[in-house]
C-alpha cells in the first residue's frame, strides 16, 4: 500500500470546502463604513459587488492602509497610514479614526478588480493550484457572477487533512 501526499481517491471541491454565504460589501461603501465592517466582522477582507449582487472586485484592510499611505507619501508627510485622534497605541480600527483620504472616498475607489474565482464544483485541488501559483490568500466562489462562498489556505488545508484522514480511515 502506498501512500500518497495528497488525496486523490476523494474529488473534494471548491463547494466541501468554502465558507458559504459570504459577507460582501457594495462598490459605494465609504472606507470608513467599510473599516467599521471589516473591523465588526473580524475579517480582513471582502468581495465587493455591484448593485445587481454580482462580484467586481476585492478590497481588504490593506487598501485602506495603501491608500492613506499612497496620499500621505505624496505630501511628504512620511508613512502615516492613518491616526486616531484620542490614542495611537488602539488596536487598527477606531471609531474615532482619521484616514488621510478625500471623505467622500468609497470602495470603488481602493477595491481590486483582479479578482480569482472558482466555481462551487471546481477541484480543490485546482484552488490550490490558483492561491499557489497567484500567490493569493483566498478564492471567492461564484455562481451565476454571485458570490456564493470563501475559501482561504486554511480551508484547503482543512479539506486536505479531512480527505487524507476519511482515506486512512476507509482503509481499516
Amino acid at each position: 500500500m502506498s501512500k500518497s501526499p495528497v488525496c486523490l481517491e476523494v474529488e473534494l471541491t471548491a463547494s466541501d470546502v468554502m465558507s458559504k454565504d459570504p459577507l460582501t460589501v457594495p462598490v459605494s461603501l465609504s472606507l470608513h463604513q467599510l473599516a467599521r465592517v471589516l473591523f465588526e466582522n473580524r475579517i480582513k477582507g471582502a468581495p465587493v459587488t455591484n448593485a445587481a449582487g454580482e462580484l467586481v472586485g476585492v478590497v481588504s484592510q490593506g487598501d485602506i492602509i495603501g491608500l492613506g499611505a499612497r496620499e500621505s507619501d505624496a505630501m511628504d508627510e512620511g508613512p502615516s497610514y492613518f491616526h486616531t485622534i484620542e490614542s495611537e497605541d488602539m488596536d487598527w480600527y477606531s471609531e474615532d479614526m482619521q484616514f488621510n483620504h478625500p471623505a467622500e472616498s468609497c470602495v470603488a475607489d481602493v477595491c481590486s478588480t483582479i479578482v480569482f474565482t472558482a466555481h462551487p464544483d471546481t477541484p480543490l485541488l485546482e484552488v490550490a493550484a490558483t492561491m499557489v501559483g497567484h500567490g493569493v490568500h483566498r478564492i471567492i466562489v461564484v455562481q451565476d457572477e454571485i458570490p456564493v462562498g470563501i475559501i482561504s489556505i486554511l480551508d484547503v488545508l482543512a479539506g486536505l487533512v479531512r480527505c487524507r484522514v476519511e482515506s486512512m480511515q476507509a482503509r481499516v
